[in-house]
Order: structure tokens, then C-alpha cells, then sequence
């Protein structure tokens, strides 16, 4: 963004914007569950509640990614995001969404694959 790299790691909060991508991610799942998403919670392996696994879920670092992306780039901006591991399966759903959404393009390129979401 503007140049400069933003990293991210699930459940991050050292980024010096990490409430407003909170915020903002927040909104989305609003907006996400109105469109009738249902969060993966297979996708969290820890023994853990079902509120605490869609928490988890909520704090995956390409979401944040995702997120910051949105609040830092005008609208229309396109998003990428390079992941050094694999999308888990409620990322995949969910960055699809966002990307319908936000009327944004989202590519994300994972350790094994590209995932390229486009509005039209």
C-alpha cells in the first residue's frame, strides 16, 4: 500500500492501524452473514468454543490483510495478498465475499496457488 509492505500474522494486533482493521472486519462479517455466510469452524483445529473458533476465524492474517487493504486504497483499488501458507477453506469463502461486497478484485497468492475474485 502507497509502496510499502504490511505484514500480518492470525490474531495480529502490532499493526499501528489493528483496531480499525478489527472494525472493519467487524462490518464485513455483518455484511457477510447477511449474504448468508456461515463461518467454517472446521477450519480452527484448537479445542476451543464455537464463539472462540469464529473469533479465530475472524483473525486470520489474510482477512487482515484483506481489511487493511480496504480501509488504505480508494475504492476500485485492487487487493493482493501473498500468503506463505495455503488458504483455509473459510478464507477462501470468505475472501470471495468480500471481494462482492467491496466491489474489489482480491488476488491472493498462496503457497501453492493463486485465488484471483473479480466483481463483474
Amino acid at each position: 500500500i502507497g509502496g510499502i509492505m504490511h505484514t500480518f500474522v492470525a490474531g495480529d494486533t502490532r499493526h499501528p492501524q489493528h483496531k480499525d482493521i478489527y472494525a472493519k472486519l467487524k462490518d464485513l462479517y455483518v455484511k457477510m452473514k447477511e449474504e448468508g455466510y456461515v463461518p467454517d469452524l472446521d477450519s480452527v483445529l484448537q479445542d476451543i468454543s464455537d464463539d472462540a473458533k469464529e473469533d479465530a476465524l475472524c483473525g486470520h492474517s489474510e482477512k487482515l490483510a484483506i481489511a487493511c487493504g480496504l480501509i488504505n486504497t480508494p475504492d476500485g483499488t485492487p487487493i493482493r495478498v501473498v500468503k506463505n501458507l495455503r488458504v483455509c477453506d473459510d478464507c477462501h469463502v470468505a475472501t470471495a465475499l468480500i471481494s462482492k461486497i467491496e466491489r474489489r478484485t482480491i488476488i491472493c497468492r498462496a503457497q501453492v496457488a493463486f485465488m484471483y475474485t473479480r466483481t463483474d
